[in-house]
């Protein structure tokens, strides 16, 4: 029985990948910052290279599915821990395969590609020209992957994560409490077309790469197209709310972003399809704040 390790694992993502890779017959240890006394968990800070190398020793797992990040919205995208995490996970990952290691799984982000007004969906061969600190650093960490450890790797691109969860300030948990809370919408951009993909579906596929044997870089995303605009506009129509100018605050854009995935590759090789859809979606995150 093979020896799994999650790190970041009770993380937005972790939470729900632990729920799917309990169903299969491994070994799951985990890590994060998280003070939980369970069995098999392990607690401290991964931006301490010496940090890891007691737990490598002792576990020995075959299979590390690296999660932890620095994901706080919105100063991730450009907050000058990104370069230690892209340190912290090179010597994580060098350390893994010095000591036998089988597969990296690397949760990474379309902030990868560039972002720009893409007139086709992003497949995994689009050029990598990332703008924000996060995405270089993200990218440093995929460049090494792909240059030393290519056949034993796998580089997961995830699109907009969203679900029961997420940090109440991503974008549609942030407009579910401010209709509860009777507070106006700010939208700085609303018209970008965005990939929203449920973070339920993302631990499921994510599950499935744990236990098979595909290597290589992967978009995880839905494939669908959705602006801020109109999914505000959704749940304000299923809360009851009147639309009006003074609910939403729109920021006129000189430019409109489009970052759909093109997720083909990943349906052809996992044979997986997309099992939440953004109603879904919002009506459970609705659910959840509504209690």
């Amino acid at each position: 029985m093979k020896n799994i390790l999650i790190t970041g694992a009770f993380g937005f993502i972790g939470l729900h990948l632990l729920a799917e890779l309990k169903k299969y017959k491994y070994n799951l240890f985990t890590f994060s910052r998280s003070k939980k006394k369970l069995a098999n968990h392990f607690s401290g800070n991964l931006l301490d290279e010496n940090n890891f190398d007691e737990i490598l020793r002792h576990i020995k797992p075959q299979i590390i599915i690296h999660l932890a990040w620095e994901t706080t919205p919105p100063r991730f995208y450009n907050h000058k821990s990104n370069i230690k995490w892209s340190s912290a996970t090179i010597n994580l990952i060098e350390k893994f395969f010095l000591q036998g290691g089988e597969k990296f799984i690397f949760s990474s982000t379309c902030d990868e590609y560039e972002i720009k007004a893409n007139e086709k969906n992003i497949n995994e061969l689009n050029t990598c020209k990332p703008k924000t600190l996060y995405g270089k650093s993200k990218n440093l960490v995929s460049n090494f992957l792909e240059k030393n450890f290519k056949n034993k790797s796998l580089i997961l691109r995830n699109f907009f994560v969203c679900g029961p969860g997420e940090n109440k300030n991503k974008l549609l948990s942030s407009i579910i409490l401010n209709l509860n809370n009777d507070m106006s919408i700010n939208l700085r951009r609303p018209n970008d077309l965005i990939d929203f993909i449920d973070v339920r579906d993302v631990a499921k596929i994510i599950s499935q790469f744990a236990v098979d044997k595909n290597y290589g870089i992967f978009n995880i995303g839905s494939a669908t197209s959705n602006t801020p605009l109109n999914l505000t506009k959704k749940i304000i129509k299923i809360k009851g709310k009147f639309d009006n100018k003074d609910i939403i605050n729109n920021t006129k854009q000189a430019e409109v972003i489009r970052i759909i995935s093109d997720n083909s590759k990943l349906k052809n090789t996992l044979k997986y399809k997309i099992k939440f859809n953004i109603n879904e979606t919002i009506s459970d995150l609705i659910k959840i704040y509504d209690v």
